[in-house]
């Protein structure tokens, strides 16, 4: 299965991690399904690939929720400020690179909007508990962080557009059917809300950004070479 196949199957996934118990962190046994082992969490072995530029372990992760998965308030605020750190460190790392206007202005929107999410999440008092999902969130922020900086000036507008779009359409599925539905403080539950809202403005924006940079979807893929017959 490719990359954009099994993005789309993850996509599928996070359709069903709806928290089915009303946002008490726990699953019908009473264990918490969060609290998986570090070797729940790697992939080697299930078909699932190591991180790489479609597609990372925040994803696969996210894909693997039972559907009666459900996260307490801590962990929805230590997963959403993961995220929003990611996203203020993935694009603080390419700013100063970015030749392209469109691709500048969009890092620094994401830098100054996501910045803003974090004090507005910091305003509930709710205290961020680390868990599974907020770090791989982190592993793959880095993770984009060092493959971006391998990139050259010419590739590197492009290749931050195309992770930004799967970045934030990640984070709209998990915000719509993990991190809302699973929020019990009222506080909490508005703030997500409007981080929505902004999340789904971005993902617009670095959409239009990215097709006026590369084409849509980050632009066509040469054809693949056809194989010269072989001499009998």
């Amino acid at each position: 299965m490719n990359n954009g196949l099994r993005m789309g199957a993850c996509c599928a996934a996070l359709l069903f991690a709806c928290a089915a118990d009303g946002g008490t962190g726990t699953s019908p046994s009473g264990e918490d399904p969060i609290s998986v082992s570090e070797q729940d969490l790697s992939f080697e072995d299930g078909g699932i690939p190591e991180p790489g530029p479609l597609f990372d372990k925040a994803a696969a992760y996210l894909c693997l929720l039972p559907r009666s998965h459900s996260c307490s308030d801590g962990q929805i605020a230590a997963i959403v400020k993961a995220s929003n750190d990611g996203e203020i460190l993935v694009s603080q790392s390419v700013l100063a690179r970015l030749d392209e206007p469109v691709a500048r202005a969009i890092a620094e929107r994401l830098i100054t909007d996501h910045r803003l999410a974090n004090e507005q999440l910091a305003q509930t008092g709710i205290a961020p508990v680390p868990n599974h999902i907020s770090k791989a969130l982190t592993e793959a922020a880095q993770h984009h962080v060092e493959m971006l900086a391998q990139k050259s000036e010419e590739e590197l507008a492009g290749k931050y557009l195309t992770e930004e779009v799967l970045d934030h359409a990640r984070t709209l599925g998990s915000l719509d059917h993990l991190l809302i539905p699973s929020a019990s403080d009222g506080a909490l539950r508005s703030v997500l809300t409007k981080i929505r809202a902004s999340v789904s403005r971005h993902t617009l924006l670095v959409d239009e950004a990215q097709q006026l940079v590369t084409g849509a979807c980050g632009g066509e893929l040469p054809p693949e070479p056809v194989p010269e017959p072989t001499q009998e």
